[in-house]
């Protein structure tokens, strides 16, 4: 008689999955729904970005002839203009006999460059001859206001090589280095000019009369209207 044996294994117990042991906050989870916007083709479809090297170039458009055409003509204008004084040098001159080369916002960028190195140049001028403007309107109000006797202030500081340095030296240090439209610089030329035609006929004008308020003799008037 075959000997009977127990078979001790029982059913499987369900097994028992523990979620979240360590009681995290899942309140704050932010479920993202999917994307779905139908396509337009398959070209819609997103890709993995591609190295800028592997992308296909995007075909540019031609450069407008009647555009370059403008471009050149003006750059040479600029060149025929200012080329002895603003733009001098082989530097210049290279970049100039190499403008036909160049595409259109190549030959923008050159045109803004000989526009910046004018206006600077300019400026410069401009700002080295308005400090003396300004000595000259303080030399007249003084001498005239004042018992200091100042003429020919302006004169002396102009000769004098030390004060032009140090008035070049504070252009370089404040002025800003960016370009001026030609129009303001025209506004600033005419008010200098026309103020130091104002203080000179001022100063010939104070001459003349304290030359009439002084009674000269006959005989020097006669010589000089001999000479």
């Amino acid at each position: 008689m075959a000997a009977a044996y127990e078979d001790n294994i029982g059913p499987d117990e369900p097994e028992v999955i523990q979620m979240n042991r360590n009681k995290i906050d899942l309140s704050a989870v932010v479920t993202e729904e999917p994307d779905l916007t139908p396509c337009d083709g398959p070209n819609d479809i997103p890709g993995p970005d591609l190295p800028p090297e592997e992308q296909a170039d995007t075909p540019k458009p031609p450069d407008d002839p009647k555009e370059r055409r403008v471009l050149i003509g003006r750059i040479k204008d600029y060149y025929r203009t200012f080329s002895k004084r603003h733009l001098a040098g082989p530097e210049w001159a290279q970049r100039i006999a190499e403008a036909r080369s160049l595409s259109n916002a190549e030959l923008n960028d050159l045109l803004e460059d000989i526009r910046f190195e004018i206006a600077t140049t300019n400026t410069n001028a401009l700002l080295m001859k308005a400090p003396m403007v300004a000595v000259a309107g303080l030399e007249n109000a003084l001498t005239q206001f004042t018992p200091l006797k100042l003429k020919g202030l302006t004169q002396c500081l102009e000769a004098n090589q030390d004060w032009r340095d140090v008035m070049a030296e504070l252009i370089i240090q404040y002025k800003s280095y960016s370009y001026t439209d030609p129009r303001y610089r025209a506004l600033q030329i005419f008010a200098m000019t026309a103020y130091g035609v104002h203080t000179t006929n001022c100063a010939l004008e104070s001459t003349n009369n304290c030359l009439s308020a002084t009674k000269v003799p006959d005989a020097i008037v006669n010589q000089s209207a001999d000479l």
